[in-house]
């Protein structure tokens, strides 16, 4: 787990007809889709977490499809519980192999309840994925308040027209919240000097990140999304430049919207230092589609204060 630092029913059935095995890809009756969802146990006892924690996971859930189809899940209803406010998380959201599926939201239901809509997600037919519930904490949090996620019912997961089976009510780890607040990164965002023409290694964005005076931090990734119009192989061969050099790997193309940018090694960002960053990319995009990408979510900066180095 990375803390960025910024500001289940069985059912039955009467038949008179006897059982028999479809094999997938037979021909024969039609399996059914189903979804089956396991929330996976957390650890025992409560985990500290810093004020103003980000990317801090909350829940996992074990999703299996069965082999009758695709199954698409649309959204994830979490319930929070615990003895602290559901004012202390600044936001929610949902993401599942390193890419956020959900925008963040913050518990505004006086249940503590939060629908997470999950953007272009599925679980493929006879396999299984994992969705991660994630927290941003408040740098206001009160000290030592509890807090964890659960999924009360099968109903509230969206994945039609698949039946979902939840196997347990089983609640996440229990986080409480400790210590001073952590370091925050401010974004802004700077005019690229020259118009973006289809071509090799044009300069597509421009930003700087500035650390406050409270710890130096680690850069560990960046999440840039565009708000534009140009997806995928629209933008190929993407990486961030510093004081002139290549900072992250190169990401191949956009994922449909977005780029995760990796930095290798991990980048220092001091106190009280500002980086200017450079996003470069072939762009093979037509006359037609729109360039803009930004920094969508707080918790797309991934990083992480350097040990031994926080303000004393």
């Amino acid at each position: 787990m990375i803390a960025s630092l910024l500001a289940l029913t069985v059912l039955s059935t009467l038949s008179t007809s006897p059982a028999r095995t479809v094999v997938p890809g037979s021909s024969g009756e039609r399996q059914a889709i189903t979804l089956t969802v396991e929330p996976v146990r957390g650890a025992e006892g409560a985990v500290s977490v810093p004020l103003g924690a980000q990317r801090v996971s909350m829940l996992t859930l074990r999703m299996t499809a069965a082999c009758g189809g695709d199954v698409p899940v649309t959204a994830v209803t979490v319930e929070h519980r615990g003895l602290g406010s559901a004012a202390d998380i600044d936001a929610v959201y949902a993401m599942s192999d390193g890419r956020r599926l959900s925008r963040g939201m913050q518990i505004a239901d006086r249940l503590g309840t939060v629908q997470l809509r999950l953007q272009r997600f599925s679980v493929p037919a006879c396999s299984t994925k994992e969705v991660g519930i994630f927290a941003d904490f408040s740098n206001s949090a009160a000290i030592t308040g509890q807090h964890r996620f659960s999924v009360a019912s099968a109903s509230d997961i969206d994945a039609l027209p698949a039946r979902v089976l939840l196997l347990s009510e089983r609640v996440g780890a229990l986080r409480q919240t400790v210590g001073e607040p952590v370091g925050t990164i401010t974004v802004a965002y700077l005019s690229v000097q020259k118009p973006v023409y289809y071509g090799s290694d044009r300069t597509v964005a421009r930003f700087t990140l500035t650390a406050d005076q409270t710890a130096d931090h680690d850069l560990i990734a960046i999440t840039l999304t565009n708000d534009g119009s140009a997806r995928n192989r629209d933008l190929r061969s993407l990486s961030l430049y510093a004081s002139g050099k290549r900072v992250t790997q190169v990401a191949e193309s956009l994922d449909d919207d977005r780029v995760r940018l990796v930095f290798g090694p991990a980048l220092s960002l001091q106190r009280g230092q500002q980086r200017v960053f450079t996003l470069h990319a072939d762009v093979r995009a037509s006359i037609r589609k729109t360039i803009q990408l930004l920094i969508e979510e707080p918790s797309d900066i991934e990083a992480k204060a350097a040990e031994g180095r926080a303000r004393q």
